[in-house]
């Protein structure tokens, strides 16, 4: 509820919760009206570098504004990346169910520390450990391999197995994205593996 009142237009908005009389909880927020990234993707089959580029800036706005306010999402992925009706895309960053108050907000953590939470494929090597000092830059992680993904139609670690996925992501190597698509500048793969 509280990153939904940021105000920022590329999360989406919480207007109202709480709990019914049945003790049931509920939250009105506001609806997307298209598709996560991963849809959009699939449609055309991969997406091009400025398209990607675009999706992830503005994802990356609303991610400093919610910084800003002191949470960090852990669950930054293409299917928690919406896009809304329109001609250009426009980003809007849903489920912030897993995020966590940077620590002057400890009053308001929401998941318990040292637990490992978030998507796999997506989580910072801190992340994978449940490392206690997770912060902000967990995210900006998570949000280069969503770039990789957009760009390239594939995560850069792929594993079997959690363990060794973690471990993939600890040793860091992956196939630079010219390595797949060599239209790419290099600049792109300087700022995903940065």
């Amino acid at each position: 509820s509280a990153a939904g009142r940021i105000g920022n237009p590329h999360i989406v908005e919480t207007f109202d919760a709480g709990e019914l009389p049945s003790g049931e909880p509920y939250m009105f927020m506001g609806l997307p009206s298209r598709h996560p990234v991963t849809e959009l993707g699939r449609q055309r089959g991969g997406l091009s570098v400025d398209e990607a580029l675009e999706i992830v800036i503005q994802a990356a706005e609303g991610l400093a504004a919610a910084h800003a306010a002191g949470i960090v999402h852990r669950d930054i992925k293409p299917d928690n990346l919406f896009l809304c009706r329109g001609d250009a895309p426009f980003v809007k960053i849903l489920d912030f169910g897993i995020s966590k108050f940077a620590a002057e907000h400890a009053e308001h953590r929401l998941t318990t520390e040292g637990t490992p939470m978030g998507t796999p494929y997506y989580m910072s090597p801190e992340q994978v450990v449940g490392a206690e000092d997770v912060d902000a830059r967990t995210d900006v992680y998570s949000l280069a391999v969503v770039l990789y993904e957009c760009v390239t139609g594939r995560v850069p670690f792929h594993a079997d197995s959690l363990p060794a996925l973690s471990v993939k992501i600890f040793e860091g190597k992956y196939t630079p994205v010219r390595a797949i698509v060599p239209e790419a500048s290099p600049s792109l793969d300087e700022v995903i593996g940065r």
